[in-house]
């Protein structure tokens, strides 16, 4: 079992983080898992440019690129190889741990590559400055 793991910084406001599964098209395609919410005076935030999240997608060896989607509860497999997404927040509200937790379900090894990303949009702003 891999598990890779981001810690998100600190909200430096009164509000705290949340977030959600994305089960919506993303630019006509499947490929967001989750998206990070601001939480402020009752009114949920999203990070991402039109809620659209981020778009985690893994490799098996040299083989397909595969989004780890938010319709499939965070959970995709490629070559016997699962991944899951776990966010949690064990440090407190204004902190998010997200981990991508692989479980290698074959009798031989596995090179996995992951990466992450989102167009950020913290409310209205599309050009939020992230530290």
């Amino acid at each position: 079992m891999l598990i890779l793991s981001l810690l998100s910084q600190h909200v430096y406001s009164g509000g705290t983080l949340s977030w959600h599964y994305v089960n919506q098209l993303t630019w006509g395609e499947w490929r967001s898992d989750f998206d990070i919410r601001y939480v402020s005076n009752g009114h949920y935030y999203s990070t991402s440019f039109a809620d659209y999240g981020w778009w985690p997608a893994f490799k098996v060896d040299d083989g397909n690129l595969v989004y780890i989607l938010g319709r499939n509860n965070g959970e995709a497999s490629s070559q016997n190889v699962h991944v899951k997404t776990k966010l949690s927040q064990p440090l407190g509200d204004n902190y998010m741990l997200i981990q991508w937790i692989f479980t290698n379900n074959d009798t031989e090894p596995h090179r996995v590559s992951l990466a992450s990303h989102t167009d950020v949009q913290i409310i209205d702003n599309d050009r939020a400055k992230v530290n």
